[in-house]
């Protein structure tokens, strides 16, 4: 269990889910935490899954029944690549989208170094390029597109270049990010207290007619 889930389960911890609406595809189930406030709720309907939580809104569109298919791909275990390619909004927070993957600084300090100090540059060329490289890029930072460019218009005085199409483009120098991860979690958690409350009715729905 990561850091992102154990969080989310403290938060949830007690919650119980109230099924708005149940009509096939088209749902409405929503988180109640103890003190009766909502910290989530999840909305399908046609080919779209929503989940409006306390820290941000994903959209995702897909197939026509996205509870079935959330339950495919990341059940029992969360599955962040699944989902992230069907993404179709993010919640913004400081006029930023935060998107499925966000810059991941230690992994991207790790990809240039690497290219740097493999180049056939001398050590005191490599030391002088990466100092450039500390100043053009990597203070410079902020997110996966800006970071692209910082790298792709990278001047360095010795003419190196990093690789094009190369593992500092791609999202090697990135992580998922926690609003993604938490809402995953979240939409797990809801659709297994949601087949759990099936399951108990179907149950004695039997012992009765038995």
């Amino acid at each position: 269990m990561d850091k992102i889930q154990k969080g989310f389960l403290d938060r949830a911890e007690g919650a119980v889910i109230d099924v708005v609406r149940d009509d096939g595809i088209n749902k409405h189930i929503q988180c109640i935490i103890k003190e009766g406030r909502m910290i989530f709720e999840i909305i399908t309907w046609g080919d779209t899954l929503c989940i409006n939580s306390i820290i941000g809104s994903y959209t995702f569109r897909c197939d026509l029944d996205m509870i079935e298919k959330f339950r495919k791909d990341n059940m029992p275990e969360v599955n962040p690549r699944s989902w992230v390619f069907i993404v179709s909004s993010a919640p913004v927070i400081d006029n930023s989208a935060c998107l499925p993957r966000e810059l991941d600084h230690e992994k991207l300090e790790a990809a240039l170094k690497k290219q740097v100090y493999s180049s056939g540059h001398t050590e005191e060329e490599k030391n002088k390029i990466w100092g450039e490289v500390e100043t053009q890029i990597l203070e410079r930072a902020t997110d996966l597109n800006d970071t692209r460019n910082l790298i792709a218009y990278f001047d360095s005085p010795f003419g190196f270049k990093f690789e094009e199409n190369s593992e500092v483009y791609d999202v090697s120098i990135s992580s998922y990010s926690y609003e993604y991860l938490w809402c995953l979690y979240a939409i797990q958690f809801a659709i297994t207290k949601y087949d759990d409350a099936k399951a108990q009715i179907a149950h004695g729905l039997e012992k009765m007619y038995h």
